[in-house]
């Protein structure tokens, strides 16, 4: 036989191995999205048969096991830090595949992001239940003692916010941000309104070092000790209100 022959015969037989099932085709690294492709178990792999496309349903409880992941993600991100916990680390710690925990979330950053997203947006959902209250002393109090309650009841994922929000891309880290800078406006103008002789400028320094005394509570304050979280936002409150009086 020609040697061009058997090249072809090669590549037929090569071919139909893989239409049998006998090799696995090769899949490319990185999608058109520019995400890593990761190998799946065959449960898990999308594929189209005759423009139809067939994946892997979702479970009952898909929601509540995305959130298990992200709590303990929160708590060794919170600890080792992002770049010293691995997607095989996460995977171990919540008792499941890496192939399966890429069934919930695209990468290691999409975790992160939504960990960050998450804690800030119910920030953000406390500044808008209490924005609307019309005593700006009792409007501070009601913002305070609803931030370091959500501080204390999320103290892992608010460590990590406040220590990995650079290893964020810039445009999901420019979200993040875009509300910090919203509820610093908000305690602001809170501010101003309870001292109307200070400038704006003067109002924003002071809401500034509102949240820079409250945002590092969590390397120091345990809720499950005598001083409560209540005490603290007392505290917090008394000591802000006296130095604008």
């Amino acid at each position: 036989m020609a040697q061009g022959g058997i090249h072809n015969r090669r590549r037929m037989d090569t071919g139909l191995r893989r239409y049998e099932g006998l090799e696995s085709p090769q899949f490319p690294r990185r999608t058109r999205c520019g995400h890593r492709a990761h190998r799946l178990d065959t449960n898990a792999l999308l594929f189209r048969t005759k423009g139809a496309r067939v994946a892997r349903t979702q479970a009952a409880d898909y929601d509540e096991r995305r959130m298990a992941v992200l709590d303990k993600a929160a708590e060794l991100y919170a600890h080792s830090g992002f770049h010293g916990c691995s997607i095989a680390d996460l995977a171990a710690a919540c008792g499941m595949s890496k192939s399966l925990l890429y069934h919930y979330f695209a990468s290691k950053e999409d975790i992160l992001f939504e960990i960050m997203d998450g804690h800030i947006g119910a920030l953000a959902e406390v500044a808008d239940a209490y924005r609307g209250e019309a005593d700006p002393v009792a409007r501070f109090g009601k913002l305070t003692h609803g931030f370091l309650e959500l501080y204390a009841d999320a103290s892992a994922r608010h460590r990590v916010l406040v220590n990995d929000l650079d290893k964020l891309p810039e445009e999901r880290r420019r979200h993040i941000v875009d509300t910090e800078r919203m509820l610093v406006d908000l305690v602001a103008h809170t501010i101003g309104e309870i001292a109307p002789a200070l400038s704006k400028q003067d109002a924003r320094v002071r809401a500034m070092l509102y949240f820079g005394m409250i945002n590092w509570s969590h390397t120091w304050f345990r809720p499950t000790g005598r001083f409560t979280v209540e005490a603290l936002a007392g505290t917090v409150i008394d000591q802000m209100l006296d130095g604008l009086r």
